[in-house]
């Protein structure tokens, strides 16, 4: 049975909370807070479309509650459930927009069109809410966070493969990351923070190998085509350093200075152009006499993570190594983890993904005068 799980502590990004202001024993249908303002809810919106939650995900005694109203004279959040639970003074109060997970398939890696398997009330004592399909074997799910008395919904999740992800994915990583911590630690560090540790990991793995394979950083050629009214086109997001542009033979474009510019605008020839890069942009100078396509080949920056599909490209297979720099980061968080030894751990793996040295046209690594130097 495949197993589809929502992250739960995604509801704490952006929501506001306070802390109860005195022990509450559980049958309790109002609770006061240290400070209201998390409950107020500018208009038209209104709170009893919102969720108190008590305490933290993950923990037994945690639970969560549909707000009727609020005072907020006496700083009460009156709901429309008692407590289960009695809750201690200065336990987090959440107020959160959602209370229920919906869970969808579909044949192909789109959302649209997707087909709703069940829509199932949160998981408070867990990390995650679990739904699991007994009936599909193949396709993909999407997850979303669902609001039982507006019936609105969350942005959905990106497709979840029921075949599973590969382990140059970012689930993967961050599951095997996840396994090296218990389940307190785990509470301590949010999916958002590995994405950006992942990102930074990344992005140093990819500036060591491009000392060793410069072309590793460099994506398929990209084309843009300027016209007689239009001598400019913005360069892709992930631009980073240009290599060259050439023409539809082939032929290299020569670079010029931009104060020479208008000058060649005025008096150059259609048939000998020159590039020129400004900000973001990339021109052509003069402008052409017909529609014209250029090719270019960069650099590109190092993407950042953003999802658990995606996908980690380092040769070797050297992905694994990601963990290594997340439990560095982590360190400074989780004591169990000693600093230096983690920073240590890492570089060696840089040290050795560097030693692999690989090269992409076979040429064997050597020391010795080159055949072209001058000496």
């Amino acid at each position: 049975m495949f197993s589809l799980k929502i992250s739960n502590r995604t509801l704490y990004q952006n929501c506001k909370s306070s802390n109860l202001s005195t022990n509450f024993p559980s049958a309790v249908s109002a609770v006061t807070v240290i400070n209201i303002s998390c409950a107020v809810i500018p208009a038209p919106d209104v709170i009893t479309r919102y969720f108190a939650l008590f305490g933290e995900f993950g923990s037994e005694a945690c639970e969560l509650k549909n707000i009727s109203s609020i005072v907020e004279a006496t700083n009460t959040i009156n709901l429309t459930t008692p407590l289960k639970y009695g809750h201690s003074a200065d336990t987090c109060v959440r107020i959160l927009r959602y209370d229920m997970a919906r869970f969808y398939r579909n044949t192909t890696a789109t959302f649209a069109g997707s087909t709703i398997l069940d829509t199932i009330s949160l998981q408070p004592d867990s990390l995650n809410t679990v739904f699991g399909d007994s009936i599909n074997s193949t396709g993909w799910g999407f997850t979303a966070f669902f609001n039982s008395v507006t019936a609105g919904y969350s942005t959905p999740s990106n497709a979840i493969p029921y075949s599973g992800f590969e382990n140059n994915t970012c689930k993967d990583i961050l599951d095997n990351f996840y396994s090296l911590l218990n389940d307190t630690e785990k509470k301590s560090i949010s999916t958002q923070e590995c994405f950006r540790w992942m990102s930074e990991g990344l992005g140093i793995i990819r500036t060591n190998i491009a000392l060793i394979n410069p072309d590793f950083p460099v994506p398929s050629e990209w084309s843009f085509t300027v016209t007689p009214t239009t001598s400019t086109a913005s360069l892709p997001s992930d631009f980073f350093e240009l290599i060259s542009i050439t023409d539809v033979d082939g032929n290299k474009i020569t670079k010029i200075d931009l104060p020479d510019i208008r000058y060649n605008d005025a008096n150059g020839s259609a048939s000998s152009p020159y590039y020129y890069i400004r900000n973001m942009t990339v021109g052509i100078s003069p402008a052409v006499t017909a529609s014209t396509t250029f090719y270019m080949n960069y650099k590109s920056q190092s993407p950042a993570i953003t999802s658990i599909t995606d996908v980690v490209d380092i040769p070797p297979n050297q992905h694994f190594i990601l963990v290594d720099f997340m439990l560095y980061r982590a360190a400074m968080k989780i004591t169990r983890f000693n600093e230096v030894n983690q920073k240590r751990i890492w570089d060696e793996d840089i040290k050795n993904l560097k030693l692999a040295s690989f090269s992409q046209d076979h040429n064997d690594d050597r020391w010795g005068i080159d055949y072209y130097a001058n000496v």
